[in-house]
């Protein structure tokens, strides 16, 4: 009975980085009576952002079947934050758009918050005309190792916006 006991203590610690990993996501178009542009090709604006950050959108991008080219009529933004969990994010007039998150019971270590938002904006008019963010929160991963699903869900968004809903996959938390 004593080596069943020992073999399920060393899964249980093998597996103890690992666990479900919820991903929230959303998107919008803009409230607007003109139709949604075809987002066939996307110029990545020049910024400061993560070049890890900047590569998995790109990757994302191509994998949605949209290309990237600097003389696209559109141009994606790209807007990434990491964070403890027990910070929130809040518009000016207070409202939370990610509110401030406890630590589960019997977890050991503290979970930090990382987002991944893309706005899309006509380089003529320079108006939004799509939106899509992805957020999940991890105890050991990197946010290099998070990127790529960020970077899927948030491109997902921009093609098929419509609210905001969530998955839940076992990886690495």
């Amino acid at each position: 009975m004593n080596w069943r006991a020992l073999i399920l203590t060393a899964c249980c610690l093998a597996g103890a980085c690992a666990g479900p990993v919820r991903t929230r996501y959303g998107g919008a178009l803009p409230a607007s009576t003109a139709p949604a542009p075809s987002l066939s090709s996307l110029s990545l604006a020049a910024s400061a952002t993560d070049d890890d950050a900047r590569q998995a959108v790109a990757e994302a991008l191509g994998a949605s079947g949209i290309r990237v080219d600097d003389h696209s009529p559109y141009e994606v933004q790209i807007g990434l934050s990491a964070r403890p969990d027990t910070v929130g994010i809040f518009t000016k007039d207070g409202e939370a758009i990610v509110a401030p998150r406890r630590q589960r019971l019997l977890q050991s270590c503290r979970n930090n918050g990382y987002r991944l938002a893309l706005a899309v904006s006509d380089r003529r008019s320079g108006a939004i005309v799509a939106h899509g963010w992805a957020e999940e929160s991890h105890c050991a991963a990197s946010l290099a190792s998070v990127l790529p699903e960020l970077a899927r869900q948030s491109v997902a968004m921009l093609t098929r916006p419509g609210g905001t809903g969530s998955t839940l996959r076992w990886t690495q938390d």
